[in-house]
């Protein structure tokens, strides 16, 4: 399977918003943090990044 994005590289990762396939090129990381201390990691898309729904973190210029 290739990226969604790039249309080049094999699969890495798939959106864990949106769901589409990512290669490691293409996928964008940021941190959730939830209340108890725990710390989830994101892979988003570049659309998804910026999504406050999907991203409650963004700053919308990832």
């Amino acid at each position: 399977m290739i990226c969604a994005i790039c249309q080049k590289k094999e699969v890495y990762v798939k959106c864990q918003g949106c769901g589409i396939p990512l290669c490691e090129d293409c996928f964008k990381f940021d941190l959730f943090g939830h209340g108890c201390g725990c710390v989830v990691p994101l892979y988003l898309c570049p659309t998804c990044i910026n999504d406050p729904t999907e991203n409650p973190y963004t700053t919308g210029d990832m």
